[in-house]
């Protein structure tokens, strides 16, 4: 059973096990990373019964699921691998797309505008850019034609990466302004970073080791809760 949190105007994350759900802006559907065959899940909020699911191609290659994001029609999916593949929920048999971004698990990723952020154990923050494949209009007779990116410039590419000074990342978060983002570090710290330069705008300190469960990020505002039994409230301007 999955409980799931979220805040006005954004998605909400929540822990299962090792992976997380991603709820969508309307309330109405969520995915859920699920351990069986690398599988995300789409499903009803109110029932939680399964609409339809991803799985990527050579999934037995891709490990489990840890982390999902969802913008508009797309779902980004990072995996054990290092792998993040991106899912179109309008066509769910097929992925539009993949990339290894790093040697070990995706330990935490989000994506805002045409920029993904991933981390890994392996000590970086990467910062890629995403293109998108272009709107579709709704066919209004018979069925929609099937999903094909053969003819379009569709992808993730690195554009930069942050090497830190902990061992990883377990959460990231970007300004809905997109000025900075926050990262929840596995060491207790949450840094806060210039999104255009990726430099380190800030340390904050609340949080003993490997105990922050998550972060919110809203206005200039950023919340941050702890297995300590801690919770940490910013103002950043």
């Amino acid at each position: 059973k999955a409980v799931v949190s979220t805040q006005s105007g954004h998605y909400g994350r929540a822990s299962t096990g090792f992976c997380r759900v991603s709820l969508l802006a309307d309330h109405k559907r969520c995915f859920l990373a699920l351990d069986e065959n690398s599988k995300v899940s789409c499903r009803e909020v109110a029932t939680l019964q399964e609409l339809f699911f991803f799985q990527p191609k050579d999934f037995n290659k891709k490990g489990i699921c840890w982390n999902t994001a969802v913008q508009g029609d797309f779902v980004y999916a990072g995996y054990e691998s290092g792998h993040v593949v991106l899912f179109d929920d309008r066509y769910p048999k097929q992925q539009v797309c993949e990339v290894k971004l790093h040697d070990d698990i995706i330990s935490a990723l989000d994506v805002s505008g045409d920029t993904l952020l991933t981390s890994s154990p392996d000590s970086r923050i990467i910062a890629s850019h995403v293109s998108l494949p272009p709107e579709k209009e709704e066919e209004t007779n018979g069925p929609r034609p099937s999903f094909s990116v053969s003819d379009q410039v569709v992808g993730i590419t690195v554009k930069g990466e942050i090497t830190l000074e902990c061992r990883s990342v377990g959460h990231l978060r970007t300004r809905p302004d997109g000025r900075l983002f926050v990262a929840g570090c596995w060491d207790g710290g949450v840094r806060l970073f210039s999104r255009k330069s990726r430099k380190l705008l800030a340390m904050l300190r609340a949080h003993d080791p490997e105990t922050i469960t998550d972060l919110v990020v809203y206005d200039n505002h950023i919340i941050s809760t702890g297995r300590d039994k801690r919770i940490a409230f910013w103002t950043v301007y």
